[in-house]
């Protein structure tokens, strides 16, 4: 469990797992890593929202190589990813208690059409904590350091690392829309939180963290 004196590093992911936000609204400390490599199918370009089929990834297409910096990488908009992701949010929250007062948010956010990866993924930081009315205490990294002193968090960008941000933590149970047909899925993306719990979210985050 972390401490409120304890530097937590994280990397900057698409949306972030409920894991992820566990952290980043746990600590006074956190060190996000703004001078990483970007590496493909990791957390920064996708999210897992439970359907109505079960867990699937949505994702941002970019164009990028491998080891390019993170913060140089762009979206890319040769298709209608945007539009696809607002229908696939409409299709699987639409019946949750709070999708419809959330939702024009993130639609504004997709249909911006942002020049670089990071950016989208910064103001989507920004505006889950405003949702869920807490003010993120974070710093950005200035040069990239293989092992930093405090928690490194950083490998959980990988989704088969992605159980590290949960090390440690309660499993806390929320209302699933789709509970009933698939049982309680835990670690989604906090969006999945967000649309079934809407304000109990940032309540349900800290009792994961025994508070």
């Amino acid at each position: 469990m972390n401490t409120d004196t304890t530097d937590i590093y994280l990397c900057l992911p698409y949306c972030g797992s409920i894991g992820h936000w566990a952290q980043l609204t746990s600590a006074a400390n956190i060190k996000l890593e703004a001078c990483d490599s970007y590496s493909r199918r990791t957390c920064r370009t996708r999210t897992t929202i439970m359907a109505s089929n079960g867990p699937i990834d949505i994702s941002v297409p970019v164009h990028a190589a491998d080891n390019a910096l993170y913060r140089d990488v762009r979206v890319n908009y040769n298709t209608t990813w945007n539009a696809q992701q607002k229908r696939a949010l409409r299709s699987a929250y639409n019946s949750t208690p709070f999708f419809e007062f959330y939702a024009d948010d993130f639609y504004a956010i997709l249909d911006r059409h942002h020049n670089f990866l990071w950016d989208m993924n910064m103001e989507m930081m920004e505006l889950i904590a405003s949702l869920i009315s807490v003010r993120l205490k974070y710093s950005l990294t200035e040069q990239y350091v293989a092992h930093p002193d405090g928690i490194d968090l950083r490998r959980g960008i990988e989704p088969k690392r992605q159980s590290i941000m949960t090390e440690g933590m309660k499993e806390v149970g929320y209302y699933q829309v789709f509970e009933s047909k698939f049982g309680f899925v835990p670690d989604l993306s906090i969006l999945d939180m967000l649309f079934n719990a809407g304000p109990e979210t940032l309540l349900l985050l800290r009792q994961m963290q025994g508070k």
